[in-house]
């Protein structure tokens, strides 16, 4: 449908619109640390709570996905 679809100019602005819709002062975003640093202040902006999750450079910065398990919550 036509009238469904955003422009913008770019991923930031498109991720920075999808957090605004998506979340609440109650919702947490689960992200990298290291990561891409503004998707941090587009989580504050959206008012929801960034849940950091480090990578470690001992396994080459892969996501460790058991790690990013036990970050879920009801809130994620």
């Amino acid at each position: 449908d036509p009238d469904c679809i955003v422009v913008t100019s770019g991923s930031s602005p498109s991720i920075l619109l999808v957090l605004m819709l998506l979340c609440n002062s109650d919702s947490e975003v689960i992200l990298s640390n290291p990561g891409y640093a503004c998707y941090r202040n587009f989580v504050l902006a959206a008012q929801a709570k960034p849940v950091l999750v480090p990578l470690s450079e001992e396994n080459g910065l892969q996501y460790d996905i058991e790690a990013i398990r036990k970050c879920v919550t009801p809130h994620t």
